[in-house]
């Protein structure tokens, strides 16, 4: 029974009890009468035997092995200390003491967590058992024995450096995704270590079914919860990835191992063919004769497997792991079928009729299932069998058939069709053309008519090949105007939902309750996004205020413009006198000027051929409307495009272009929100990487933005886009789906239909200043808690004994009562209290709060030019606690604010340089030496700008006097008082860094 139990998975409990069993039958056995029981079988030999083999499969878990391992030696032990007090057993006990030692060096030598209390327990065995002269010696020996897995076990690598004992405990502490993040820092090392790349693989596989096992158990108890089946589904298909990558990197290693490995797969995954597959493959290769080498003898042979995997009824109701078997297994049958004799090619009568049982019976059950196999493979090898035995008739035949049930699929009537011609079956051939290209619901039609056009060019007289042109126009005109009527319909349905502002259209498809636009702000706009905490029920608020971006449009003939003194009003209208107005029963509402509207004006073109280039998408486009801006971006295995059109007129045009060809091959096109997806409620502090491995399993993703956190801290949200729709169809799979205790995932399509305007922040936030530093962050909660529910406190050191808190309320309502905290006293300190600015770098900050803020900033400089804010920090964050981080577009180069100068100057000292997605950065002392240019803002922070005279670019010059060159980043509010300056201190170097830190 334990041996079955352990097969399958990794456990330290079931270890842990077999060997407390082992040790209870051993000691029941030496307790015994002398009488033949069933005990006789547990001897010294036979348990010593089997706590060794489990211990050694402990040893995979570093941190827990010692659990199993520690029973055993204190079960050697104490053997040995009876031997000891038997003086008629010297030569008993002098082989146990080596047996014993050597025990404890191999354990030295295996990577574990608690190498302290095994040197604990042999220093005293060593004292006890070896003459005194050779305890150092020994004691030695047994240092260098572990200075290699010590050194393994604190092995960092990765950028940021990462160490592998750290990641063990990270993981064990955490879940799947912990896992799978320290499986990929194992297999991506500079020299990856196989025990330890096993271990993890074994650990995950533990995770990953144990996490399978309590969704089955949640859906048990309530069967009709659609969010519990959902995640079920995610837990199952997790599981299903770990075994079939955990198999792939097991071929690299020996067939043995490999064998037992999958044999264990097929019992924890019956349903997976690929698990079969790989089973069966490995069976092939381990038994197949070789001339060096006696053949291999394995337990089960190919058929058996086979005749298994289908008894077990789990394979046949889904199509491609169905497939993925019957493959296997019929193209080992037809290796078997032809064998060379005497130089000749001869065909096995049996393995011949035993392929073509295999495949027509697959054939049979394939087509059961609902559209059956669109991809006809098994279709295509029965006929491709055919014709090299050869026996084309059979080959037509099965062709044939797939026509007649694959009625609608370009590719059945095509695979027909170049048999018959490689038969010279032209008349045959012509029919089928004629056939196939009056078929309704043709997918893709223009497949079929190209290659009859080909076809009468190869085959046919003149007068065929002007008629053929002339029917295949005419179906090409009918196909465009059912494809028209079909996207002007849907159009319609569109506008009415765009309609007057007013998104009140309701949709089948899942919808983000919030979403402004789909692509992240750059240049310091942030565009309006919903925060983590938004509601789809929630009213609808007030606009935020801010100022204009370059990707807003504006209309000037309706939008005034104001002068100088503050009148609104145009250019001509100053000119002109003022015209009487008739009088108006409300007052007149500016018009709000027309925005860039990317989410409704874009599509995604995919499945585009690798010299695509942008004049290829100009010309696909040319009769749907003008384009704003095209951008192709090239995936690992794909080429996919975005364009972005002025207007939403021109996407139903521009959807028309779907199947199209662009240099031969056929794209695909779609609007672009529909393959985006907006996403929250994830677990603070996860990456851009975990976010990809999450749901990257779903389809290829082009694209993951990142909120800026200049604004807000809070924020946790991103959007996640695919490369077709479908897969972001799937994805929603994940909506609800709780990775966290009380944390259930957000996943919504970014259907801006249901668009809202983000509530501005500073109607909602409070803040604080005269806040001394003995102040926490929970006494300001109880303090400001009364007056309604709190969202979010924050503390950002000042300089001095100061502190300035910002307190963000959920309801403005809430905001407003604390207000009258103004004036209030804590701990001897009159409190400011007054409405947050949410612009950055309106609110005032205290004398020498820039100096201070530029102290514990550094500069980046060699940033790439699609770097987003959100990603940086989230890098920068694994080696230090950041506070924001500030691009300076225009310049490449970044400000990061931290929380302390010592992170800074530990940051400097540590990583001079750091590697952010394949380039370099170089990371630099922030202060006024530096010029700065750029359009960003920031609250709190300002980068200076050296002048003459050591005068910052920021300060006013007196009367008369003429002033340096202004910097436009504004990195802290300017300081009321002007006796603070740094324009003539000199930078600080790595001494001054390294006694600030008292190195």
């Amino acid at each position: 029974l334990f041996s079955a139990a352990r097969k399958d998975y990794l456990s330290i409990p079931v270890l842990r009890f077999q060997a407390l069993t082992l040790i209870n039958l051993y000691t029941r056995q030496q307790e015994g009468d002398g009488e033949a029981t069933s005990l006789d079988h547990w001897t010294e030999e036979n348990v010593r035997n089997q706590l060794s083999e489990i211990s050694s499969l402990a040893a995979q878990h570093i941190s827990k092995s010692h659990d199993v391992w520690d029973l055993w030696a204190k079960w050697e032990l104490e053997l040995l200390e009876e031997l000891n007090a038997n003086a008629d057993m010297e030569d008993e006990k002098e082989e146990a003491v080596t047996r014993i030692d050597e025990m404890f060096l191999a354990r030295l030598r295996q990577p574990h967590s608690n190498y302290n209390a095994t040197s604990e327990l042999y220093s005293p065995f060593v004292s006890s058992y070896f003459p005194d002269t050779e305890y150092e010696s020994r004691l030695v020996a047994a240092t260098k024995a572990r200075e290699l897995p010590l050194k393994q076990l604190s092995w960092r690598e990765g950028n940021p450096k990462r160490v592998r004992e750290h990641l063990e405990l990270r993981a064990q502490n955490g879940g799947f995704l912990e896992w799978k993040q320290y499986l990929a820092w194992e297999i991506g090392a500079k020299k990856p270590q196989r025990k330890f790349i096993v271990a993890v693989y074994e650990r995950l596989l533990d995770c990953a079914s144990r996490e399978r096992w309590s969704a089955l158990c949640a859906v048990q108890d309530s069967p009709s919860d659609e969010t519990l089946s959902e995640a079920l589904k995610v837990k199952a298909a997790n599981l299903r990835d770990v075994w079939e990558e955990y198999l792939t990197y097991a071929q690299t290693g020996d067939s043995t191992e490999l064998l037992n490995l999958a044999r264990r797969a097929t019992r924890a995954l019956p349903e997976s063919g690929t698990v079969w597959a790989i089973y069966m493959r490995a069976v092939e290769k381990a038994t197949r004769p070789t001339d060096d080498m006696e053949q291999f003898e394995w337990e089960e042979s190919i058929p058996d497997i086979y005749s298994r995997a289908l008894q077990i009824n789990l394979l046949q109701t889904s199509v491609e792991d169905f497939v993925a078997v019957t493959l296997t297994r019929a193209s080992w049958s037809r290796r078997m079928c032809f064998v060379e004799e005497e130089g000749e090619t001869v065909v096995d009568p049996d393995r011949m009729a035993d392929v073509i049982q295999i495949l027509e019976e697959g054939i049979a059950t394939v087509r059961k299932v609902e559209g059956g196999d669109p991809k006809m493979r098994l279709e295509g090898f029965l006929s491709a069998f055919y014709l090299a035995l050869p026996l084309p008739d059979n080959a037509l035949e099965v062709l044939q058939s797939a026509t007649k049930f694959y009625k609608t699929s370009s590719p059945a009537w095509l695979n027909y069709i170049d048999v018959l011609l490689s038969q010279n079956k032209i008349v045959e051939a012509r029919r089928v053309f004629k056939d196939a290209s009056q078929r309704k619901g043709l997918d893709p039609p223009e497949a079929v008519w190209d290659r009859w056009i080909l076809f009468e060019y190869q085959f046919g007289t003149v007068e065929e090949v002007e008629k053929t042109l002339g029917v295949v126009k005419e179906f090409k005109k009918a196909e465009e105007l059912r494809r028209k009527r079909a996207w002007e319909a849907y159009a319609r349905e569109q506008a009415a939902a765009y309609a007057s502002n007013g998104f009140t259209a309701t949709t089948t498809t899942q919808v983000a309750p919030a979403t402004a636009t789909a692509v992240a702000a750059t240049d310091g706009a942030e565009v309006a996004q919903m925060d983590v905490d938004a509601k789809a029920d929630a009213t609808t608020e007030r606009t935020l205020k801010r100022k204009r971006s370059g990707d807003d449009v504006m209309d000037t003939s309706h939008t005034p413009k104001k002068s100088k003194h503050g009148d609104s009003a145009t250019p001509a209208a100053v000119m002109q006198p003022k015209q009487p107005e008739p009088p108006k029963s409300e007052p007149e509402t500016e018009k709000p000027a027309l925005k860039r509207d990317r989410e409704r004006t874009t599509v995604l073109v995919s499945k585009l051929p690798q010299t695509a280039v942008d004049d290829d998408l100009h010309k696909l486009f040319k009769d749907c409307g003008e384009i704003r801006e095209l951008s192709i971006k090239k995936l690992p295995n794909e080429l996919v495009a975005t364009v972005e059109f002025k207007d939403h007129e021109s996407i139903p045009g521009a959807l028309t272009k779907d199947k199209k060809r662009v240099n031969g091959i056929e794209v695909a096109v779609s609007v672009g929100w529909e393959s985006t997806l907006y996403i929250t409620n994830f677990r603070e502090g996860m990456d851009d990487a975990e976010m990809r491995t999450l749901f990257e399993k779903f389809g290829t993703i082009l694209d993951v933005r990142w909120p800026s956190k200049r604004i807000k801290t809070t924020r946790r949200f991103c959007y996640v886009q695919y490369t077709t729709p479908a897969a972001a169809q799937e994805a929603l799979t994940l909506n609800g789906v709780e990775l966290e205790p009380g944390l259930k995932l957000t996943v919504l399509i970014s259907d801006p239909t249901r668009k809202k305007v983000r509530t501005d922040a500073g109607a909602r936030e409070l803040r604080v200043t005269g806040v001394v530093k003995s102040v926490t962050k929970a006494e300001l909660e109880k303090l400001f808690s009364p007056h309604g529910a709190l969202k979010d406190v924050r503390l950002v050191p000042a300089v001095g004994n100061n502190q300035t808190a910002f307190i963000e309320y959920e309801a403005e309502e809430s905001a407003e009562r604390g207000l009258a905290l103004n004036n209030h006293m804590l701990k001897g300190r009159r409190l400011a209290v007054t409405m947050a600015d949410s612009r950055p770098g309106r609110a005032g900050a205290a004398p020498g709060a820039r100096e201070e803020t530029n102290s514990r900033s550094i500069r980046i400089k060699n940033v790439p030019n699609d770097t987003q804010e959100g990603i940086l920090q989230q890098a920068l964050e694994k080696i230090a606690p950041v506070v924001r981080v500030q691009l300076l577009g225009d310049r490449n180069e970044a400000i990061v604010e931290l929380t302390s100068m010592a992170d800074a100057g530990r940051v400097l000292l540590e990583h001079p340089t750091l590697s952010f997605n394949g380039s370099t950065l170089n990371l630099l002392e922030e202060g006024r030496s530096y010029s700065v240019a750029s359009r960003g803002r920031g609250r709190g922070m300002r980068a200076d700008r050296g002048g003459r005279g050591g005068r910052g670019g920021g300060s006013r010059a007196g009367l008369g006097m003429r002033s340096g060159p202004k910097s436009d980043v504004t990195m802290a509010e300017p300081t009321q008082s002007t006796s603070s300056t740094t324009g003539d201190r000199a930078p600080k170097k790595q001494d001054d860094f390294r006694k600030m830190l008292g190195l």
